[in-house]
C-alpha cells in the first residue's frame, strides 16, 4: 500500500498519517511495544509489580493517545483492565490464607 506524503501538511496530519496506513493498529503496538519494555525493564521487583507498573504507564500514556484521537478508546480498555485486573490479583494474592 503506497501513501501519498504530499497531503501532510500539519503535526496533526503527520501523527496520523500511519494511522491510515494500519487502519489504526499503528499507536495502539507503539504503546504494547512500550508496555513490553517497561515489564522486562522492571521484572526483577517480581512479574506482578511489574505487569502493574507497566500497565498503568501504558494506561495513561493510552489516555493522551485517545485524547489527541490516534488510538480508540477499545484498545485504551486493555490497558486500564489488565491495571485493574492486576489490582484484584496482588489484593486478592495479600490477603488469601496459605496452608
Amino acid at each position: 500500500m503506497v501513501f501519498n506524503y504530499s497531503n501532510i501538511t500539519t503535526a496533526a496530519g503527520l501523527l496520523t498519517a500511519p494511522n491510515t496506513i494500519t487502519q489504526g493498529w499503528f499507536w495502539f503496538v507503539i504503546l504494547m511495544v512500550t508496555m513490553v519494555i517497561i515489564f522486562m525493564a522492571t521484572i526483577y521487583t517480581g512479574w506482578e509489580i511489574s505487569l502493574l507498573v507497566s500497565s498503568f504507564i501504558s494506561t495513561i500514556a493510552g489516555i493522551f493517545l485517545v485524547y489527541a484521537d490516534l488510538m480508540a478508546w477499545k484498545y485504551e480498555m486493555l490497558f486500564f483492565s489488565i491495571f485493574v485486573l492486576m489490582i484484584l490479583y496482588v489484593y486478592w494474592s495479600s490477603t488469601r490464607d496459605d496452608y
